[in-house]
């Protein structure tokens, strides 16, 4: 079953458009990084899967519905979008067992599992506005994650977390991968986040797309050499990016055609 499916979807803010012709298909059992400079439309394009923004043309659906159905199809989607919003007198816990209330699925158990593998004491009388911010990070990932949702989508996850959470929430996300046939789109501005994590890449770029499959990718001082695989109206592709620090400012280096590409990379 098609776990998501995107065509033609193009947004506009009054004469400028953001996104545009946007496609994208997945089955599951794959994470998908979505990556492109800032305001290049990756979290209008969550967004708009959501249900959270409208858009002027194209069809979203959901395991084969349409999200303009209004199907609930928000009980399909686990998702944390720009930052995690709680109600700051509650504590983490009853955060989450509030939001539990709209999937018959999610249990107790479940919450108190999941907030511990993100290094979160269920128990706590803490409230959520007395969270770090890596912990109110941590405790958005849980919530989007819960209650084994197919499609899951992840804005920055890693924002603010340390390293020992940064690979709490590897380990949570290769887990879920290996045990769910689900779909997992993530955005990120740290190359080992989608290196680790990701499947395939889906490049927003002046608001058009372009899909990859990671081949290599290298590190040295301050520069982050990426080679993609990649293909375009038939033709297999193979991409050199540099990249200055991080996923901004990308400077397309050079653009090779090779024809002999076996077609399993792609």
């Amino acid at each position: 079953m098609k776990i998501l499916e995107i065509n033609n979807l193009t947004k506009k803010f009054k004469n400028n458009e953001v996104l545009k012709n946007i496609s994208l298909l997945s089955t599951g059992g794959e994470t998908i990084g979505i990556i492109g400079k800032n305001a290049s439309g990756k979290s209008i394009l969550f967004k708009c899967i959501t249900g959270l923004m409208n858009y002027e043309e194209g069809k979203i659906e959901i395991l084969e519905k349409n999200i303009r159905d209004r199907e609930n199809h928000l009980a399909k989607i686990g998702a944390l979008i720009e930052y995690p919003a709680f109600i700051p007198e509650y504590t983490g816990y009853k955060n989450l067992c509030l939001f539990a209330l709209f999937n018959e699925n999610i249990t107790k158990d479940e919450i108190k599992s999941l907030m511990r593998q993100m290094d979160l004491d269920p128990d706590s009388k803490k409230l959520f506005k007395n969270y770090s911010l890596g912990m109110k990070q941590k405790l958005g990932i849980v919530n989007a994650v819960m209650g084994n949702p197919p499609l899951i989508i992840l804005d920055e996850p890693t924002s603010n977390m340390d390293t020992t959470g940064i690979n709490q929430m590897y380990t949570l996300i290769e887990k879920i991968k290996e045990n769910q046939n689900c779909t997992i789109l993530l955005t990120s501005h740290s190359k080992e986040d989608i290196e680790r994590l990701c499947d395939r890449i889906f490049l927003l770029d002046n608001k058009y797309y372009h899909y990859f499959c990671v081949f290599y990718i290298e590190e040295k001082l301050d520069i982050i050499f990426i080679v993609f695989v990649g293909s375009c109206r038939g033709d297999k592709y193979v991409y050199l990016f540099q990249y200055k620090r991080k996923w901004n400012n990308v400077i397309i280096s050079s653009v090779c055609c090779y024809a002999g590409i076996s077609n399993h990379i792609l």
